[in-house]
């Protein structure tokens, strides 16, 4: 399931449980490089979802297991800085 973002990021779409393609696996490759580990299959499933409500709630986001624009900014951060 893939809904635009309405923080004016209308070229971002958010992902969440249910989405699958490119982009959520190279996020799903992105959280095992920050130390988590889930399967990398490109499917946001319920254990992606519950790692990423995690990621939110600490780096005080909203934790609603949706990746919006706010989460993206911020995982993209920790990644390039852990590199």
């Amino acid at each position: 399931m893939k809904n635009s973002v309405e923080t004016g990021h209308k070229d971002f779409e958010s992902l969440s449980l249910g989405s699958e393609g490119s982009i959520v696996l190279m996020i799903q490759k992105s959280l095992n490089h920050l130390g988590h580990h889930i399967k990398e299959d490109a499917i946001f499933n319920q254990e992606m979802h519950e790692v990423i409500v995690k990621f939110q709630e600490e780096h005080n986001l909203v934790s609603n297991g949706i990746i919006d624009y706010e989460t993206m900014i911020v995982l993209d951060k920790d990644f390039v800085s852990s590199t």
